[in-house]
């Protein structure tokens, strides 16, 4: 955020504040994505990479788009695991929460 702060002209204290807002948007987003690679993780790699194409494939959502898709991941779940999902969906969860409570 430095480095974007810097290469910026502030004219209003707004502006300041819209950047780090969209900071924050982009740590919180990646956080989501961490923490989806993680509840991936625990499946082993082969599966954690057809989930990923199943959704490249099936609802069009690449990997930067999953945070502002969050309900279709968890559809494919649904769909995938029946309902087994609601371990993994707990998993993602406590994942996430860990991975904000670091941030903050």
């Amino acid at each position: 955020m430095q480095i974007l702060a810097r290469s910026l002209t502030f004219h209003k204290f707004s502006d300041l504040k819209m950047v780090q807002t969209l900071a924050s948007v982009q740590v919180y987003d990646q956080q989501i994505c961490n923490a989806l690679k993680k509840t991936l993780a625990t499946l082993g790699e082969d599966p954690k990479i057809a989930i990923y194409q199943n959704l490249a494939k099936t609802f069009q959502i690449r990997e930067i788009e999953i945070p502002r898709r969050i309900d279709i991941v968890e559809k494919l779940f649904d769909e995938i695991f029946g309902i087994g999902s609601d371990p993994l969906k707990k998993m993602f969860h406590t994942n996430l929460t860990k991975a904000i409570e670091n941030i903050w």
